[in-house]
């Protein structure tokens, strides 16, 4: 963090250079790419020629100063009355979308009154993947990619660039970029333009696949609790359960940790950055402060904690490209020396806030951090990398250098600040600022980049808050900018600057100030970045050797079904989800069986991690095809994680199981939870209330009534109808008639048309004599045990017993005194033997 944001420059740059494409290739169609094909207006025929308002740039037919053949293109270039002004042509050409091309072309750059070159013109290929066919010069963010090309004043010179087509058509573009209003006349001279595919070898590696296309579907879920908002029992989603064939796993509902954290600078703000971080999904800290992310990872271990090193005055620039790296290599071998004696930290941030406004340093920056990224892997920590400076980088700049550095990364870091002039992260400048990166990331995803999962390391207000703007409009703004990260599935969360700051950094510190922290806190809790909404089914492993998940069971009639749903794989510090001996699939068994997940009758997906997803901490959607062949089929998911690495970590949420179009909806069903119940009470009470539920796991409408055989309970409501949803019915007992022993009883769910009418829950009623006195542990005898409970409850002659100590008073008189022992002493027993019940008479 700078004391003073600066505001960002309209930069141009190079563009991106994939090395990805496909088979059964076709070549583009340039027209008139040798320029030989004619004139009109000046312009050559099969291209278009642009300029922006208010300047005259033009065309002309060039015979004088050729490449090749007797005619190339000239871009006339006046000097500008005010401003700057751009003028060039374009051309739309036929492509294969997904398909690798390289486009190669001569260039002659003449403005003779430079003082250096490149002072005044500057020559810049674009490419469109959309092929939309016109020219916006008002669009600064990401639908043309720029490349700067290097001239020679009054010199011929080849450029060539590789693209990839995102579609059916792309726009090519050639422009001269006057910067000034001075220098006079100049012009640029293109000629024998060729656009040729490019064999590859080896397929693209996106790291974020979408799922197989759904068919069309017809009727409702078949799942049951498919959300986990219905609850859980023994940390397993009502409804499921869970199964190992190896190892120990653990079984819980997701927690509550939204997508605001906190940045820690100084550990006088130790309080409040706990206070905010136990709510929170992601967390910030360089030294002093790096113990307080092992403490919290310790004690919340679904936190992801970024780790900085101070390394701000390291000037790189200055070193040659050898010397670039070795310092990258230097700060991961620094990093990791730090990290041994911290190994709660996830991740380790490189170098703070570049700014990448110039090719070659973006050049420099990204050899430093693919240096710092790699060396990161090769000790068994994981890297955050760019961690950019608010507006960087500028349109479409500096691409082909970033491509490398997000290919072996494990997180990608940016600073999202306000503007300038509105300050806030939210408002009229949010998507050149603190939201820029959705822009970046679109653009790369259609170059089928692999794109690493983002935390926003920085954010807040442009300018320091405090003076400014009160603590309630700055917790205000914080929690308006959480939406739109929780819409971004790629993005993990912000870690504010700062909760704990010092010197010209107190400006921005919201330590001090427990209005934005306690506003903050219920937001994070209510929006998690845990689950798709709510709560999410999580389970987890410490240590190697495991395997295990969930499983349903689901009415069916013989057909197809798709299955679909969310998945979130997250592995401890060093993890990598991209191992292949790591794997997650999902299946179904078409006998419906639930007991063993060996089965052999059970059909597995692939894998749903290494093969297809090498992010972790991103929600991926997921989806099969179900065959069904009976009245019943289960629903499977497994972790298999059989290697020596860190805790695994899997959540799954937004299940969805309906039938494919042409496949009979199945029969209503039955689906009683639980299946027994078993109740106590004194002689001469009535046992507590019991619930249980009752649901339709088939199709249609499940019409049920409920009777019982006994006359000791009855249940509300008796009767009811279920399209899918779950009902809650409560048991209530009337057994305070009831003399001591045990009872049986059956309550009965009967349904017409469903394919298993009617269900049944059994039910154990226990009635027993009342303890004798002075059994304080209900065991029947009155022995020391009790006594013990006797004396902590004493409270002396007219002072009533503490809360809880209410049976202690055994002579009735609201206080526990030597009277109260002298009954005791009449009651005792010894242990395992039963006590008198009239011992007090």
């Amino acid at each position: 963090m700078q004391p003073v944001r600066r505001y960002r420059t309209i930069g141009l740059g190079a563009c991106a250079v994939l090395l990805f494409g496909h088979a059964g290739v076709l070549h583009a169609q340039i027209a008139n790419g040798n320029f030989e094909g004619g004139f009109t207006g000046g312009v050559a025929n099969g291209w278009t020629l642009f300029t922006t308002s208010g300047y005259s740039a033009s065309g002309s037919d060039e015979t004088a100063n050729v490449h090749g053949g007797a005619h190339a293109q000239r871009i006339n270039l006046p000097q500008p009355n005010s401003g700057e002004g751009y003028g060039g042509v374009f051309q739309v050409i036929n492509t294969v979308p997904g398909q690798l091309y390289r486009i190669d072309f001569w260039i002659y750059a003449h403005m003779p009154n430079e003082s250096y070159e490149g002072e005044d013109l500057e020559v810049h290929l674009g490419f469109d993947a959309q092929g939309r066919p016109s020219y916006d010069p008002s669009h600064f963010d990401f639908d043309v990619s720029w490349i700067g090309i290097d001239t020679d004043r009054d010199t011929w010179r080849s450029a060539g660039r590789e693209f990839e087509a995102a579609g059916t058509q792309a726009t090519l573009f050639f422009r001269g970029w006057r910067k000034y209003a001075q220098h006079g006349g100049g012009h640029l001279i293109i000629d024998d333009v060729t656009v040729q595919p490019v064999a590859v070898s080896h397929p693209p590696s996106h790291g974020s696949l979408p799922p197989p296309e759904a068919p069309s579907l017809t009727g409702s879920n078949l799942l049951a609790n498919p959300d986990f908002e219905n609850g859980f029992a023994g940390g397993v989603g009502n409804n499921w359960q869970s199964w190992t064939t190896r190892g120990t796993g653990t079984f819980t509902a997701s927690r509550d940790l939204g997508k605001i954290g906190g940045g820690h600078y100084n550990p006088d703000g130790g309080g409040p950055f706990i206070s905010l971080t136990e709510t929170a999904k992601v967390a910030f800290a360089m030294p002093p402060c790096l113990d307080a992310l092992v403490g919290l990872k310790q004690s919340h271990p679904e936190l992801l904690t970024v780790g900085r090193l101070f390394i701000d005055e390291v000037n790189f620039w200055d070193l040659d490209d050898a010397g670039t790296r070795a310092a990258g290599q230097l700060h991961a071998n620094n990093c990791y020396a730090e990290h041994l004696g911290k190994p709660g930290i996830d991740c380790w941030q490189g170098y703070n806030e570049p700014w990448v406004q110039s090719r070659e340093r973006a050049r420099k920056t990204c050899l430093f951090e693919q240096a710092f990224a790699e060396r990161c892997t090769e000790l068994g920590i994981r890297s955050c990398v760019l961690n950019l400076g608010v507006g960087n980088p500028a349109s479409g700049e500096v691409a082909e250098f970033f491509r490398d550095v997000l290919a072996v990364a494990d997180f990608v870091g940016y600073h999202a600040y306000g503007a300038a002039a509105e300050q806030f992260q939210t408002g009229p400048n949010q998507n050149d600022f603190s939201l820029r990166w959705r822009g970046i990331k679109s653009h790369y995803d259609g170059l089928g980049w692999r794109h690493p999962a983002v935390v926003y390391t920085e954010g807040g207000t442009y300018f320091g808050w405090k003076g400014t703007f009160s603590a309630t409009r700055v917790r205000d703004e914080y929690i308006a900018f959480g939406p739109y990260m929780q819409a971004d599935n790629w993005c993990l969360g912000e870690t504010i600057f700062t909760v704990g700051g010092f010197g010209l950094w107190d400006e921005w510190d919201i330590a001090d100030d427990p209005v934005i922290i306690n506003g903050i806190r219920p937001w994070n809790q209510a929006n998690s970045a845990d689950a798709r909404g709510g709560k999410a089914q999580e389970w987890y492993h410490n240590g190697s050797n495991f395997r295990g998940g969930i499983v349903q069971a689901v009415g069916t009639n013989a057909g197809n079904y798709w299955l679909s749903g969310w998945l979130k794989y997250e592995t401890g510090p060093g993890g990598d989800p991209a191992d292949p001996a790591i794997t997650f699939r999902i299946g179904y068994d078409p006998t419906g069986q639930t007991a063993s997940g060996n089965a052999g009758t059970i059909v597995w997906s692939g894998d749903q991690i290494a093969s297809r997803y090498l992010n972790a901490y991103v929600w991926y959607e997921l989806a099969i095809q179900v065959v069904a062949t009976g009245a019943q089929t289960s629903i499977w998911f497994a972790l298999d994680q059989p290697t020596p690495s860190p805790t695994g970590r899997v959540y799954v949420d937004a299940l969805d199981l309906r039938a494919i179009d042409g496949t009979p909806p199945p029969l209503p069903r039955i689906e009683l939870s639980p299946t027994s119940l078993i109740s106590s009470a004194e002689i001469g009470t009535n046992a507590a209330d019991q619930t249980f539920t009752v649901r339709n796991s088939g199709g249609g409408a499940l019409g049920y009534s409920i009777t019982d055989d006994v006359n000791w309970l009855y249940v509300t409501p008796s009767s009811g109808t279920s399209a899918g949803e779950t009902d809650t019915i409560t048991v209530h007992y009337t057994c305070a008639s009831l003399s001591a022993g045990t009872y049986y009883g059956t309550i009965e769910v009967e349904a017409p048309g469903a394919v298993n009418t009617p269900q049944s829950i059994s039910v154990t009623l226990t009635i027993g004599e009342p303890p004798p006195p002075g059994d304080f542990d209900s065991d029947r005898d009155v022995d020391q045990e009790d006594f013990g409970k006797l004396q902590r409850c004493y409270s002396g002659l007219g002072t009533h017993p503490a809360a809880g100590c209410e049976q202690a008073d055994l002579d009735g008189d609201d206080d526990v005194d030597h009277d109260d022992f002298h009954v005791f002493e009449g009651c005792m027993s010894g242990p395992n033997v039963v006590a008198d019940s009239n011992c007090a008479d």
